[in-house]
């Protein structure tokens, strides 16, 4: 098999490294925040999810959304039941949602390995959602590089966006798996452009809810499943 022909797009948080753990723990503090303000949970929790995926088209994957959206749901609720916005309370806001990108990176099981195993006969390229800053943190910490070829890193991730991947490299879309947890962000788009693709199953937010765009899509729990699965169609 020749490393120069065959390639495998890896996707960053939550399929090489768990990201959405962070956000949720975020979410539980703001929940009980919002509570102690005599706020109502179940209300916040749905307008929060409206609100981050609605911003979603104002911020991307930038790490400005998600404190903004926090911010955004409690000044929603302020004026919902017209109560001023109290100055120490959004402080408070602003720490919950910027805590998230001050968390350590934690690696998927088996992800060092699998990369280790797959980079000796593919080329590996990494294609993520994010601040650019946080994401190279946390390769730095997490020390991925080395296994890439090249490492893109976007605050939107769509078709246009791995097309231009795709020409950039010279990666034909017949010998190029992409692998991601995200239907919509991961594996729709590299579906409509012709890779093979294997959706992980893990967690993912909101914005990421979507149909496959087809039933015959494979999905693996966990990541040391790769390299027998790719193989085995390869072979």
């Amino acid at each position: 098999m020749s490393k120069r022909q065959d390639a495998i797009i890896f996707d960053g948080d939550d399929t090489l490294w768990q990201n959405q753990i962070f956000y949720e723990q975020a979410k539980e503090q703001f929940y009980k925040l919002m509570e102690n303000q005599g706020f109502d949970r179940k209300a916040v929790t749905s307008k929060l999810s409206e609100i981050d995926v609605s911003n979603v088209q104002r911020f991307g994957f930038s790490r400005r959304r998600f404190p903004e959206s926090l911010k955004e749901t409690y000044e929603y609720f302020c004026r919902n039941q017209g109560r001023p916005v109290d100055p120490a309370i959004l402080k408070q806001v602003y720490r919950i949602g910027n805590s998230v990108f001050h968390r350590k990176p934690v690696l998927m099981d088996g992800a060092q390995q699998v990369l280790e195993q797959l980079s000796k006969e593919y080329r590996l390229y990494l294609y993520t959602g994010g601040d650019p800053y946080i994401q190279r943190r946390k390769l730095k910490y997490l020390k991925l590089a080395k296994y890439f070829e090249a490492i893109y890193i976007r605050e939107r991730k769509n078709e246009a966006e791995l097309q231009d991947i795709l020409h950039e490299q010279n990666l034909d879309p017949k010998k190029t798996w992409m692998i991601g947890n995200s239907l919509r962000s991961d594996i729709n788009p590299a579906l409509k452009l012709g890779l093979k693709c294997i959706w992980v199953r893990s967690s993912c937010w909101e914005y990421d809810t979507e149909l496959p765009i087809t039933s015959d899509i494979l999905q693996v729990n966990s990541l040391q499943e790769l390299p027998k699965i790719i193989k085995g169609i390869q072979s």
